[in-house]
């Protein structure tokens, strides 16, 4: 259990990485905020330019502001720009570059199209997905989902402003939830820094009402409670923390969990004669159906169904994968994934039909 009157140090904290938050509008009045507008221009700065060097994006995107939103010069770091959009997933950042992510062109086609409540449900989902850490917060030392946390707490029921604000961004553990109410802490002795995720996280999820506040308490939005429930009623608070990278994809598979059709599967896995779609020399024993025990894997995890228009449990989305196979690509460094994802991308041509690019496929794997 988390001593409050004892953080460590700073990686132990909730973090808002950048230097502001993303939204300081409603989305449909996104142009009338600066933080708003910034955050749609990145985007589309990123949607245009496709997969970046973080150089050239820190060269061009203040020009470009300037020229397309009427942003004055702002001599921040421009890494700042990206980074609470890398946070929370609309921009994936992998190695030297930097790009728009599925979920973030996703979300930008529905600005664009003033879908606005559409919209917000793609950053919902996002934040849903979100941990600590990742790319935008590697100085972080806690291994958990922190909206999910948050919301699921805010679902239960409204908790004290103050509260709320001083304790959350110090749930460090399952212990932590569980007493949430009965820690005492001398507020005076916590560090000013974790203020910034309320100041600029939370602040913005308030705007965009998907939660609310009075001078007193802060709950979630009507407007958004039955979608945000949707993925969180079955979830555990237990589910919202991992202590290694293989439980990651599981616990994110259970709070956006899709429905798969075995029969599609099996259909998959005989047509292709049971053999490893990476290397069909790698045999591995025969079972009572299978005559070389091979998995079906879905190339682009189902959790992404909510960002594509056709179904992705289809025949077109899964590949026979041997057990080493499979869990290479799931658990393996990012330079053995980028291998098998090289070979998946370039001999399964039905992924075309999905309209993805090899960037794609490295966001939702790489770590």
């Amino acid at each position: 259990m988390t001593n409050f009157k004892d953080i460590p140090d700073d990686g132990y904290f909730w973090q808002a990485p950048g230097n502001g938050r993303p939204f300081d509008s409603k989305l449909n009045d996104w142009k009338s905020g600066d933080m708003s507008s910034r955050t749609i221009g990145v985007l589309k700065f990123l949607e245009t330019k496709g997969s970046i060097s973080k150089s050239l994006f820190e060269e061009k995107i203040g020009e470009y502001l300037d020229e397309n939103f009427a942003h004055e010069e702002n001599k921040s770091l421009k890494t700042h720009f990206y980074r609470p959009l890398e946070f929370i997933g609309f921009i994936r950042n992998i190695g030297d570059t930097v790009s728009i992510s599925t979920r973030g062109k996703n979300f930008l086609k529905e600005i664009e199209a003033e879908n606005y409540d559409k919209a917000l449900k793609f950053f919902i989902l996002q934040l849903l997905e979100t941990k600590y850490p990742n790319s935008a917060t590697k100085n972080v030392k806690l291994s958990l989902f922190p909206f999910s946390i948050l919301f699921k707490m805010l679902l239960n029921k409204p908790i004290n402003k103050k509260l709320f604000e001083n304790r959350i961004p110090f749930i460090n553990s399952l212990d932590d939830v569980n007493n949430f109410y009965s820690n005492v802490y001398d507020n005076s002795l916590i560090k000013h820094s974790h203020k910034k995720f309320n100041s600029w996280v939370i602040s913005s999820l308030i705007v965009l009402g998907i939660l609310e506040r009075d001078n007193k308490k802060i709950w979630v939005g009507e407007k958004y409670k039955s979608f945000i429930k949707n993925f969180l009623n079955n979830v555990s608070y237990e589910d919202l923390f991992f202590s290694n990278e293989e439980e990651i994809n599981c616990k994110k598979e259970r709070i956006l969990k899709f429905k798969r059709d075995k029969k599609i599967v099996d259909n998959v896995l005989s047509e292709c004669n049971y053999k490893c779609f990476i290397n069909s020399e790698h045999i591995t024993f025969p079972t009572n159906d299978k005559k070389n025990y091979v998995e079906g894997h879905h190339v682009i995890p189902l959790r992404y169904s909510d960002s594509f228009d056709n179904s992705l449990d289809c025949k077109d989305n899964i590949i026979p994968l041997c057990p080493n196979c499979h869990k290479e690509i799931h658990f393996a460094i990012d330079e053995n994934k980028s291998i098998i994802l090289e070979k998946i991308f370039q001999r399964n041509l039905k992924l075309k039909t999905f309209n993805i690019e090899i960037d794609d496929l490295k966001e939702y794997y790489f770590k």
